[in-house]
């Protein structure tokens, strides 16, 4: 006849059986909170309504910049990590003022900005290759995506060139992660995209951009999107730093 004998445990097995199941639990604990961690949305910017540029018909972004804000309208830039505006003093000596505001996107008057910090003047580094070169007057001040009624984040203290140059005949707001030297490269200045990151408002400092076509009448509706999955760019990472110009 075929016995069966019931296993037997001793006290020590139970013990180290109990212990790790707390162990197990623990560690299922921690990959709970991991999981509920809320990753944020991606950020879609409206663009204006119209159509800029000298040499073509492009679409342009609002920015609000400074304390009160004004409003400037800007080409997206994924080679350039700052913000660039056009200084009011590029239209101050022109015969029809509110002319060439309007032709360059409309500008910006550093003296009535609450919030300006000035840092110094810099050779303008972006489309150096191209040829094209100016000087611009750099400091850190608030800057909001969007105009009215379409407002995104807005964040203080970042980086912005002021530029009197035709050259570049609008501004720009540079999307490239990159920081920006001014003196060496223990002291970066951050880039709009990562203090993005930094403040939880973006998962990552990827992003996707489409221009639109304008001979289709077609704007880019919001397309402009800074996300963790919208990659469809690649960046070139130059940790260069702008060459000081002194004046």
């Amino acid at each position: 006849m075929l016995r069966f004998r019931a296993p037997r445990f001793s006290f020590g097995s139970f013990l180290l059986f109990t212990v790790f199941a707390i162990r197990l639990s623990f560690c299922l604990a921690d990959a709970l909170v991991e999981r509920s961690t809320v990753i944020p949305a991606p950020i879609s910017v409206t663009p204006d309504q119209n159509w800029d540029g000298i040499d073509g018909q492009w679409s342009t972004f609002t920015l609000r910049v400074g304390t009160p804000q004004q409003f400037v309208r800007t080409f997206v830039s994924t080679a350039s990590q700052q913000t660039w505006v056009v200084l009011a003093e590029s239209c101050s000596d022109k015969s029809n003022v509110g002319s060439c505001t309007q032709a360059r996107g409309w500008t910006y008057n550093v003296s009535q900005s609450s919030t300006w910090h000035q840092i110094g003047y810099y050779m303008l580094g972006t489309e150096r290759n191209l040829g094209y070169s100016g000087n611009g007057q750099y400091g850190y001040d608030t800057v909001g995506l969007g105009g009215l009624g379409a407002e995104g984040p807005t964040l203080k203290n970042t980086t912005v060139g002021g530029f009197e140059t035709t050259n570049f005949y609008l501004g720009i707001f540079g999307i490239n992660p990159k920081p920006t030297n001014f003196s060496d490269f223990n002291d970066p200045s951050p880039s709009y995209m990562t203090y993005l990151k930094e403040d939880n408002l973006i998962p990552s400092v990827s992003f996707g951009y489409t221009a639109g076509a304008q001979y289709r009448e077609v704007f880019p509706k919001p397309t402009f999107r800074i996300s963790q999955l919208t990659v469809n760019i690649r960046v070139y990472q130059d940790f260069s730093k702008p060459y000081p110009w002194w004046l």
